[in-house]
C-alpha cells in the first residue's frame, strides 16, 4: 500500500480502529483511528488528491515528538504516516496527520 497516493477512503472504514505506531527504535505504540476529516478542495486540476486529516487517538500519556513513522494495521498492512500530537484530553494524547 505504500506506493500508492492515500486517499481519505482508504481510511474512512477503520475509524475506531487500532493501528500500532512502529518508532526507529522498534518501539510500539497503540493508537486508535478517531476520525478522517475531509478538507476542502483547493480546484487545481493538478491535485493528485483531496485534502483530509487523520485523527489518532493514544491512552499513552506522554506524547511522541513529530515525524514519519510506519503504522501497522491488520486490513491496510504498513504505511508511512507524518503525524504529530496536537492536543491532551481526558483518555491521553491527539495525534493528526494531514494530507494535501
Amino acid at each position: 500500500m505504500q506506493d500508492l497516493i492515500l486517499l481519505h477512503s482508504h481510511f474512512e472504514p477503520h475509524v475506531g480502529s487500532d493501528f500500532t505506531v512502529v518508532g526507529d527504535n522498534g518501539a510500539t505504540l497503540p493508537l486508535t483511528l478517531t476520525a478522517v476529516e475531509r478538507g476542502r478542495a483547493s480546484g487545481y486540476s493538478g491535485q493528485a488528491r483531496d485534502p483530509f486529516t487523520l485523527i489518532f487517538q493514544s491512552a499513552v500519556p506522554d506524547a511522541i515528538p513529530q515525524g514519519g513513522y510506519v503504522f501497522r494495521h491488520a486490513a491496510m498492512g504498513e504505511v508511512e504516516i507524518f503525524f504529530g500530537p496536537f492536543t491532551r484530553n481526558d483518555e491521553g494524547v491527539q495525534y493528526a496527520a494531514s494530507f494535501n
